[in-house]
């Protein structure tokens, strides 16, 4: 049996690039997916995203995420990074939600394999748009949500 893998975007597209994760979900709906990959717009979810985590045999999490790189930078990482840098820095705008939901996960062990794909962005502000370097890394994130899921299904489907 083939796994259902998630890929949940997280963010809030009224903050500029905090909504990089809604976006990539966004290029993603008018690619012919499998059945097993279903899109997911987790917004501000927070400690939700345990109980959407339960519901996969993966997880793809796409965010803004600051870690001192150049804004549009893409860069994966991995759950228990989350949790260091939760400790020494603002993560995420969702950090305190995602690494709530990874340490539940974990001491109950019940996490899915999870892959965090992250965009450092450039400005959270009121606007409704991402900022030019963030926008440009869209696509190109997207192609790599589907090539994680590429690897968990065995199958090539970009």
């Amino acid at each position: 049996m083939r796994p259902r893998i998630g890929i949940i975007g997280i963010g809030n597209t009224l903050l500029g690039d905090d909504g990089v994760g809604i976006r990539v979900i966004e290029e993603l709906r008018d690619r012919g997916l499998p059945e097993e990959i279903e899109l997911v717009d987790g917004g501000t979810c927070g400690v939700d995203l345990f109980y959407l985590f339960q519901r996969y045999d993966v997880a793809v999490v796409v965010d803004a995420a600051r870690m001192g790189l150049p804004p549009g930078t893409i860069h994966r990482v991995r759950p228990e990074e989350v949790t260091r840098l939760a400790d020494e820095q603002a993560f995420s705008v969702h950090d305190l939600g995602l690494w709530e939901a990874i340490q539940l996960g974990s001491v109950l062990h019940t996490l899915p394999p999870i892959h965090i794909i992250g965009v450092e962005p450039e400005q959270y502000n009121k606007q409704h748009q991402l900022s030019e370097r963030v926008s440009n890394s869209v696509e190109m994130v997207a192609q790599l949500a589907i090539e994680v899921a590429e690897c968990e299904l065995g199958d090539v489907i970009s």
